[in-house]
């Protein structure tokens, strides 16, 4: 399945991802596939993504379906500082309530 390009998904992995030498492309792929390089996951991806992005944007970005996909509790374990992750879990309490 061909995935339609998302450039503002493409400028904030260029974002988060500003300290490997990757194509942008290639995140978005592996964020939408589930696959892996040599180095990056889909994990990572999100992990990253919800470290360098507020809520809002990353909803806005890449759609509500998909954030929520993204709130999981080992995902959730990395982010900092603590006060957001509290902000996340919150999110995603009143998300699957």
């Amino acid at each position: 399945m061909k995935l339609k390009p998302n450039i503002e998904l493409e400028n904030a992995l260029k974002r988060v991802f500003w300290d490997y030498n990757i194509d942008a492309k290639e995140l978005v792929d592996i964020f939408y596939s589930n696959s892996s390089n040599s180095s990056i996951n889909r994990f990572m991806i999100q992990t990253k993504l919800l470290n360098g992005l507020s809520w809002h944007n990353l909803v806005r970005i890449v759609g509500l379906n998909e954030a929520i996909k993204m709130l999981d509790d080992n995902v959730i374990k990395t982010i900092f500082p603590m006060t957001y992750r509290n902000s996340i879990k919150n999110a995603k309490r009143i998300l699957s309530e």
